[in-house]
């Protein structure tokens, strides 16, 4: 899973790249896969808040690297 961290960093890379770029159908695109991306880690977020509300255990990140 990526971190919120190299989520965020990830994003700005593609924010800058929009605004940088002069092809208007590679800005909507990028635009639309940003928009994309956010929802996903919005419904994640709430999801975790669910979770915790309800008492329900979760793995934390570092359970999975060996």
């Amino acid at each position: 899973m990526i971190s919120n961290k190299d989520l965020h960093e990830e994003l700005a890379v593609i924010e800058e790249v929009i605004k940088t770029t002069e092809d208007n159908y590679k800005k909507a695109t990028l635009k639309a896969l940003s928009l994309q991306i956010k929802l996903l880690y919005n419904i994640r977020t709430n999801m975790v808040t669910t979770m915790k509300h309800n008492n329900i255990s979760m793995k934390s990140p570092n359970e999975n690297k060996k």
